[in-house]
């Protein structure tokens, strides 16, 4: 379960810094601009925004599935089904919600959501 918890950090950290890269790759950020204070932002693109609102999205339900996953390990609760099943639907979130593929999206999030349920129902039988 900690190696989830593990994959989990790694997730964030990788889309935290996703609207950064669309960014270069679009060519609306450059290195200077990146290693700047950013006082002078650029107009970014559609692409940025959603990577961007993918990664609060994700903020959003990350202290749940951190403190529901410690709880359980705390326990002696097996989540890592439940824990896997959630770093899936997100990591099949951020491309849904970067490329804009609403049903997909919208599924993953809703499984993620149900997967947090799950957990608390776990750690609260215990």
């Amino acid at each position: 379960m900690l190696d989830l918890l593990l994959y989990a950090m790694i997730l964030a950290g990788f889309q935290v810094m996703l609207p950064n890269v669309i960014g270069l790759m679009n060519q609306k950020y450059t290195l200077s601009f990146l290693l700047s204070a950013r006082d002078n932002a650029p107009e970014i693109t559609l692409m940025n925004a959603r990577a961007r609102r993918a990664w609060l999205n994700l903020m959003e339900s990350m202290p749940f599935f951190i403190a529901l996953s410690i709880i359980g390990l705390m326990l002696g609760q097996d989540l890592s089904y439940l824990m896997l099943v959630w770093l899936i639907s997100r990591v099949i979130y951020v491309p849904a919600y970067v490329f804009d593929i609403p049903y997909l999206r919208t599924l993953t999030w809703l499984v993620s959501i149900v997967m947090l349920v799950q957990m608390g129902i776990a750690v609260s039988a215990a």
